[in-house]
């Protein structure tokens, strides 16, 4: 599967936002922020 990564970084931003609502650790572990990444990237197609 071949993400679109110019489209996730432009999510990066807001994910960062959306993070710090649900109170995740920056630090958390980098499959799960891949995991948020993609469900926000799905929830905007």
């Amino acid at each position: 599967m071949k993400l679109k990564l110019r489209r996730v970084v432009q999510l990066n931003e807001s994910v960062c936002k959306d993070l710090e609502k649900l109170k995740i650790h920056p630090r958390q572990s980098y499959s799960e922020v891949i995991e948020i990444l993609l469900k926000k990237n799905d929830n905007m197609q």
